[in-house]
């Protein structure tokens, strides 16, 4: 009987520190290291590799690419920060990291041909778009917090090390009355950044560059975030990303490539693999400048807390806008973004975090697991993620994050 009474008295103290604050809820000094990445594509599912035996069915694969063709995206935002967070008082925070996205697309005609063929002398046609940002930048966060409300703004130096776009890569594929297959491809991409990046660069040497160009290549934006605590359970905010200064990058170069081969029918049924005539070259650097910007977002945030600390909901909505200001209008694009997510947490030490999203370009789903001990806290999480919000339940793109906050 003592040990249910003492049991019991344990339980109800454990579930009653988790509908308010406690010793685990707050961090006055923080160190954050947090390492996430995603990978994703829109069309092939992981379990379509994870198979005893793997069958590749081409007309299979054919009907299931979407209409605007394939796509395999990623991203990873590596970054450390170190804060000063007082429960009513100022917020002082530095803050650097890595911001890089990529991705490429390839229409639907090349995998109709190679799921169905097509007919005699008939030529298909097909193209490929990709574009790539990298950017490194360094923040403070200047911030004030108290009962009611909380705001901070985050002024930040960043340089893009490097802007790819595609420019015309175009194929072609042909059969001929005596069996031959012909396909040619060729195209170029641009390639801007602040040092020259060519066949003859090598890695630390362009890194050497990079470090030394830094200052000269900075741009600078600034973001304010702001958040009112109407009811005791419910917070509405915003926040906002204005761009001031573009990044400059000096140099431009063209990376031209064409790929051609022809072979026959009855080589391809014997498994014999064509040899590819490649010729690939690195244009002239031409020097100018080339100018880009973070992008810029505008969202509503909102936070309810019904049950306290023991469950929150929390919600995000707004618009973003890629490489705004830059001189080449395809770079630029607008898309909505959204996060909707919630939070069930034991007394602050054991927390779980569940989020739908669509950022940059990308919906995730996100589970993760936090283990909080005040001193040092662990974030582990999965997510799967497509450009495709059906595909995303489909496995057709994962992503993982480890983050770790220290202090007291």
């Amino acid at each position: 009987m003592k040990k249910f009474i003492a049991s019991f008295i344990l339980f109800f103290s454990v579930f009653s520190l988790s509908f308010a604050d406690n010793f685990l809820s707050h961090r006055y000094f923080e160190i954050k290291v947090d390492t996430p990445f995603l990978f994703s594509n829109n069309t092939m599912m992981l379990s379509d590799f994870f198979q005893e035996q793997l069958v590749i069915d081409l007309a299979k694969i054919a009907d299931s690419i979407p209409d605007d063709g394939f796509n395999i995206s990623s991203k990873t935002s590596p970054s450390v920060a170190i804060t000063i967070n007082l429960k009513n008082g100022p917020k002082i925070g530095f803050l650097s990291g890595v911001d890089f996205y990529g991705s490429m697309g390839i229409s639907k005609s090349l995998f109709d041909f190679l799921g169905y063929g097509n007919e005699l002398n008939e030529t298909i046609n097909f193209s490929t778009n990709a574009y790539m940002d990298m950017f490194v930048y360094s923040s403070v966060q200047l911030g004030w917090n108290s009962r009611k409300y909380k705001f901070c703004v985050t002024p930040t130096l960043f340089s893009s090390v490097m802007h790819v776009s595609a420019n015309k890569i175009q194929a072609t594929i042909q059969n001929t009355p005596e069996g031959k297959v012909i396909l040619n491809t060729e195209g170029s991409l641009d390639i801007y950044s602040p040092v020259a990046v060519t066949e003859a660069s090598g890695f630390q040497r362009m890194i050497n560059e990079l470090t030394s160009n830094f200052t000269s290549s900075m741009g600078f934006d600034v973001e304010a975030e702001f958040s009112y605590g109407i009811f005791d359970f419910l917070d509405i905010g915003g926040m906002i990303r204005i761009p001031m200064v573009p990044s400059t990058m000096s140099k431009k170069v063209a990376y031209n490539f064409a790929y051609g081969l022809e072979t026959d029918i009855n080589s391809l049924l014997n498994g014999e693999l064509p040899e590819f005539e490649t010729d690939q070259t690195f244009g002239d650097i031409q020097k100018g400048k080339y100018t880009i910007n973070r992008p810029m977002k505008i969202k509503a945030t909102a936070v309810a807390k019904p049950f306290g600390d023991f469950f929150n909901a929390y919600g995000q909505f707004g618009i973003a806008v890629r490489s705004p200001g830059a001189k080449n209008k395809d770079d630029i694009s607008s898309y909505p973004e959204y996060l909707l997510g919630c939070k069930l947490s034991l007394a602050n030490l054991l927390s779980l975090y569940l989020s739908t999203e669509y950022t940059d370009q990308l919906f995730t789903h996100k589970a993760s697991l936090s283990l909080n001990f005040r001193v040092i806290e662990v974030v582990t999480g999965i997510a799967t993620s497509s450009a495709s919000f059906a595909k995303t339940f489909q496995g057709t793109g994962f992503g993982a994050f480890v983050t770790v906050y220290m202090g007291f």
